[in-house]
């Protein structure tokens, strides 16, 4: 065999490493995951490598369905790869302090009911009545993710780098956990590197890169990641290393609060929604900050710019907007559409840009 050949061949091995490790992933936020189907998730499983679960969203608290959604997935499909959990915890939220006892109880549930999940994947963005100072909020974004590890879990981050800021500000003591960023820009790549090298992170786990899509008959977020991000620890670990840092990827938060079966909101008020890059709070389309959200929604945020059709309206402190929604701000752009906030409840959205056709405004209402 000449020397041409044998180039050949490495070429070909090459690529094809590359593409098998190149995987897609998505993310179902708390409402979608109770009404998954076997079909629905068969479906989505021969799209797809990885699932991601909302398990926490805000307010609302603990996802009730999401041992049985667990337990469907993996007979559906989802085995070969680690499910991952989400979850949006925010300090103005009822039910969420002390955020060392929410994340225990999170965790204490998923033990208890074999739910061995890869990796815990705290949400952080913005929330319109969700965090208090900036300061504060880095107290307990911090607090939750080294109560986390502390319980021998894989921890992982899913944020942006505008909201990030608005969140916790300049706050970087946590890059060594892997980074799931948000930036809707429909490609599903890294080649966007402006938009996960903030914060003292410098390579990420895993991009959603659109989000609230029709997949299977579901309404899901887009994520990519590559072979080599993906965890496959289990929840099931007790140890308690505070340091847990590997992590496979997640797909944005996605919507608490009352829900119909799209993005709802969680927390004091307000809801918060996807957002791209924004300087500003964001918000965005109905459901999710990751998590896809099918149905009405309502969400409202602080920020971001707000694409796609529909009628709803974002206000926040930045954004472009398309489509009806209207969006108010300096910066950011988020699509989606969201809308208005209930009376209470807070929604973390996964960040990056929204796209939807939700609005609706319910007596409260994450993503």
């Amino acid at each position: 065999m000449n020397k041409s050949i044998i180039a050949l061949f490495l070429i070909i091995s090459l690529c094809t490493q590359s593409i098998v490790n190149a995987s897609y992933a998505v993310d179902v936020n708390m409402d979608v995951s109770g009404t998954l189907t076997s079909s629905d998730l068969k479906c989505l499983a021969s799209l797809n490598q990885k699932l991601i679960i909302q398990g926490w969203d805000g307010g609302h608290g603990l996802n009730q369905h999401l041992a049985s959604a667990f337990k469907l997935a993996v007979s559906s499909g989802f085995a070969s790869s680690p499910i991952d959990v989400y979850a949006f915890f925010c300090s103005q939220c009822g039910g969420n302090n002390p955020i060392s006892s929410a994340v225990k109880q999170l965790v204490s549930y998923c033990q208890s009911n074999g739910v061995n999940f890869g990796t815990l994947w705290i949400d952080v963005e913005q929330c319109t009545g969700c965090w208090g100072s900036t300061s504060a909020n880095t107290a307990f974004v911090t607090q939750a993710v080294q109560t986390a590890a502390s319980l021998g879990v894989n921890v992982g981050i899913y944020t942006s780098s505008g909201e990030w800021p608005l969140v916790v500000g300049s706050l970087s003591s946590l890059s060594q956990y892997p980074l799931w960023y948000a930036h809707y820009d429909g490609n599903p790549s890294f080649s966007d590197p402006k938009f996960f090298q903030f914060a003292g992170w410098k390579t990420p786990a895993m991009k959603q890169y659109d989000e609230n899509k029709s997949q299977c008959g579901v309404y899901v977020d887009m994520n990519y990641f590559t072979g080599s991000s993906t965890s496959t620890s289990s929840s099931s670990s007790t140890t308690t290393s505070s340091d847990s840092t590997s992590g496979a990827i997640t797909s944005g938060a996605s919507t608490s609060g009352a829900s119909t079966s799209g993005a709802s909101t969680s927390g004091t008020s307000g809801t918060s929604g996807n957002s791209d890059s924004t300087s500003g709070a964001i918000t965005s389309g109905a459901s999710t900050s990751g998590a896809s959200t099918s149905g009405t929604s309502s969400t409202s945020g602080t920020s971001g710019s707000t694409s796609g059709g529909g009628s709803s309206s974002t206000s926040g402190s930045s954004g472009s907007t398309s489509g009806t929604s209207s969006t108010s701000g300096s910066s950011g752009s988020t699509s989606g559409t969201s809308s208005t906030s209930g009376s209470s409840g807070s929604t973390s959205g996964n960040s990056g840009s929204t796209s939807a056709t939700s609005s609706t405004s319910g007596s409260s209402g994450q993503v």
